[in-house]
């Protein structure tokens, strides 16, 4: 009777609990990807950033190892 009800209500909560604790899950997941992601892509960039400072800095300390060479 009473009691079989007040369960099935319980389970029926609970399944809803369940679904919206999975979601939350599947968010909190996508979000930690994300943030992987962009940290990976600012990682990528500095390296970038980083080599690219390295090859203006050869090619500059060569340009003026030439000149001194020229004079």
């Amino acid at each position: 009777g009473f009691a079989t009800i007040q369960i099935m209500g319980f389970f029926r909560n609970n399944r809803h609990a369940v679904l919206a604790a999975r979601r939350a899950n599947m968010r909190q997941k996508q979000e930690a990807k994300i943030m992987v992601e962009k940290e990976r892509e600012l990682k990528r960039s500095e390296e970038s950033q980083r080599l690219r400072a390295q090859r203006t800095t050869k090619a500059k300390e060569a340009r003026e190892k030439m000149l001194k060479e020229e004079k």
